[in-house]
């Protein structure tokens, strides 16, 4: 509230009246927030479209793992990818063969503990050449299957 709203001489100095305060929500933040990795953009959960969609720690762990260029974060320097450097030659069953390899490579570690189980991995080029992969996996963890879209040119 500004100095122009509150009559000078009313209360205190620096005196600032709070209206009274509503019920507050019963609800328990997330630790992450789902990040689409084609679109850069945060996604509205289905069941309560108010609502950003949160994350379980292995599926924030496996979209790191997706979304991020290898060795790009300095601090976690084998975190990360190699679908940008899939050769733009490949096509087909090729193309997803490879994309499926390096998919693999880059979740290598939540596959060896167990977290993830890896449903399938389809890789596509639009007409212009762009290279769009989409992995399914199933997150051991929370019970649940979930898709990451991945745009290797934007990682």
């Amino acid at each position: 509230m500004s100095a122009g709203e509150y009559g000078a001489g009313e209360g205190d100095a620096g005196e600032d009246p709070v209206a009274d305060a509503t019920a507050a929500r019963d609800e328990s933040p997330g630790r992450a927030l789902y990040l689409d990795g084609a679109s850069k953009a945060f996604t509205f959960s289905d069941s309560e479209p108010t609502r950003l969609e949160h994350l379980h720690p292995v599926e924030h762990r496996v979209g790191m793992a997706l979304m991020v260029r290898l060795g790009r974060i300095a601090s976690a320097p084998t975190v990360g990818n190699t679908l940008h450097e899939i050769p733009a030659t490949l096509t087909g069953a090729a193309l997803t063969a490879e994309a499926d390899r390096r998919v693999r490579l880059a979740l290598s570690a939540p596959l060896a503990a167990g977290d993830v189980e890896l449903r399938g991995v389809t890789a596509e080029r639009a007409r212009s050449g762009r290279l769009r992969v989409k992995v399914r996996f199933y997150n051991v963890r929370a019970a649940r299957e979930r898709t990451i879209n991945v745009d290797p040119r934007a990682s």
